[in-house]
Formats: structure tokens, sequence, C-alpha cells
């Protein structure tokens, strides 16, 4: 392919007008000094945000920049976007308590096994209380964000199992110490028969994004 065609190329696929100049620049190419990088540039943004006639054959994605250049120099960081969106209550959907109808994700994902009532040594807590049992579990749930470089404000799914819908004051008392009353995550609950010990009367599994 001649520099021409190249070039054009570069501007029909808006690849970076800088990394064309950068190669080209490499060998000896006298049209990617400052003047015409510039130009080249700007060509590649007009050809970029004009509509297209039809769909590329691959699919879209969105690509965050490095913090340097080709050329090794320090780029302006790009900003972190928001990670999640949540949708508490959309409408047509029935009231809420403490969680959202459904939540928007994207970035890392972290999958927490479910939690039980067992501290650092795997004693029971809270053996015949509901409510100190849920604080172990939501304590333990912090515990495994944090160890992913997580935290509770990250959660956009929960699991709740109960052996007992008599606890659901006392898990629901508990999870507002621990979540966003503005943010809650999306959240199921069900009643089970046993959990894998007899006297864990909850288990919480959770889903995060960072």
């Amino acid at each position: 392919m001649n520099d021409h065609a190249e070039q054009a190329s570069v501007l029909r696929t808006g690849v970076d007008a800088r990394a064309w100049c950068y190669r080209h620049a490499q060998r000896g190419h006298s049209r990617c000094r400052s003047g015409s990088r510039r130009t080249a540039h700007a060509a590649v943004i007009r050809e970029s945000t004009a509509p297209l006639t039809s769909s590329p054959p691959w699919p879209a994605i969105a690509i965050s920049p490095s913090s340097h250049s080709l050329d090794g120099h320090h780029l302006e960081p790009t900003r972190h976007l928001e990670r999640s969106q949540h949708y508490v209550r959309p409408d047509g959907l029935p009231p809420v308590n403490g969680y959202s109808h459904a939540v928007a994700f994207s970035g890392r994902m972290i999958a927490i096994s479910g939690q039980v009532p067992l501290d650092a040594e795997g004693n029971l807590v809270g053996a015949d209380d509901a409510q100190i049992q849920t604080r172990q579990v939501f304590d333990n749930l912090a515990a495994a964000l944090a160890a992913a470089g997580a935290g509770m404000r990250h959660v956009v799914k929960l699991t709740v199992y109960l052996t007992d819908l008599a606890d659901l004051a006392a898990f629901r008392t508990v999870r507002d110490d621990y979540l966003s009353p503005d943010t809650p995550p999306a959240c199921s609950l069900v009643q089970v028969s046993g959990l894998v010990n007899p006297s864990f009367r909850i288990e919480i599994d959770a889903l995060a994004a960072i």
C-alpha cells in the first residue's frame, strides 16, 4: 500500500492519525510534521463523526486510552465512568423494600460465595439470634469484597437464603446498615428448608462490579 492509499485508509477507518504519523515519522516522512499532523488529526475527527452508510462487520467496542502516547508523552488519564445504574422502581413495577428491580453494570465482575454466620476461626456467631447471624454474614461479605478490591457499594446483586421468614425483619434491619438506600442492589430472597449447618438461619451470596 502506498502512502496516499494508507493515509486514505486511516481517514476511512478512524485510526488515530497520531499513530499513523508516528510510524511515518520514523521513516522520515516530512508530511507528519506538526502542522500536517494537526490537519490529519482534524480530518480523522471529521471523518469519525460522519454517519456510516452501513454497519461494520465487527461489534462496536469502547476503548479507554492508555496514560501514555506512542512517543512516551504523558496523557491526561481518562475519568472513571459510573459502573452501575440502578433502576429501583421502573414504571409499572411494584414497590420495593431495600432493593432495585434492575441494575445495569459494567467493569470487573466479582462473585462472592454464599457467606454464613461463622467468624474467622469457623465458630458459629449468634446461635439463636437472627440479627447477630445476619450481621456476621454481612461482615463476611464485606471482608470477601475487600479482598477482591471492592466494597459493599459495588454490590449489584444479592441472593438471600432464610430458613425462617420470621427472620425477614432482622435481615432488613442489618442490611440497611451496610447498603445505601439510594443505590440498592438487585436482590432475590428465598426460604429454604435448611442450610449446610442446622444452626445457620441465613446465608447470602453476592455479585459485585468495579
